[in-house]
């Protein structure tokens, strides 16, 4: 590549070759320490001193147009409209992906919110996959602890915890269980409620409970 000083100087013209080559453009703008890093039908992009840059072939002189292949209008333009499609398609591709990440991270947020402790004691497994289980919850609790302060008197102080709240005899119909589960296992992890769930019993009697999905 090539190594010159573009000097853009108006109302001059000229090319000078040596160890400093001027490279005047129709426009007062000046790049030194500049190399020539590539040639596109549309213009040479350069870098330079201070950064980067695009020069297109209408800013040349026709010398330079020449020195550097000469300047098709035609081609330019077919040049230019083809890289703003390849842009416009990526771009577009960019927005999609930027959407998926946002869903995710969406998602991800809100299964952190409402994500809780559970246990679960299968009761059916049912032929689309989902499981109608009995169901306990971890709860955050709270009791008072008796004790006497420095004057003798008689202070409940409080101390929080956790603890497993049955629901009862009440089923909730769990998606995302491990498929090895059968009528009577246990398993514990994270689920979040999903709605509801509408079943026929094995009396044919319409049914509907909540829903739970396993989360991480």
């Amino acid at each position: 590549m090539k190594s010159f000083l573009i000097c853009a100087v108006l109302g001059l013209s000229g090319v000078l070759f040596g160890e400093e080559t001027v490279m005047k453009l129709p426009e007062l703008l000046e790049y030194k320490g500049v190399t020539v890093t590539k040639i596109e039908p549309d213009g040479i992009s350069i870098m330079h001193e201070t950064g980067l840059a695009k020069v297109p072939y209408e800013k040349l002189t026709p010398e330079l147009q020449a020195k550097f292949g000469g300047f098709d209008a035609t081609k330019a333009a077919e040049f230019r409209n083809k890289r703003n499609k390849s842009n416009s398609t990526y771009m577009r591709a960019m927005d999609v992906e930027k959407a998926m990440i946002d869903e995710k991270k969406a998602e991800e947020k809100i299964i952190k919110d409402n994500k809780m402790p559970t246990k679960v004691e299968v009761m059916q497994a049912t032929a689309n996959g989902g499981m109608l289980c009995k169901v306990s919850f971890m709860v955050d609790t709270e009791t008072k602890v008796r004790g006497k302060n420095a004057f003798g008197e008689t202070t409940y102080t409080p101390k929080k915890g956790t603890a497993w709240a049955s629901m009862g005899d009440d089923w909730f119909f769990v998606i995302g269980l491990p498929t090895h589960l059968v009528d009577g296992s246990n398993w514990e992890g994270f689920t979040m409620f999903d709605g509801n769930h509408a079943y026929s019993n094995t009396a044919g009697a319409a049914k509907t409970v909540r829903k739970l999905r396993v989360v991480e």
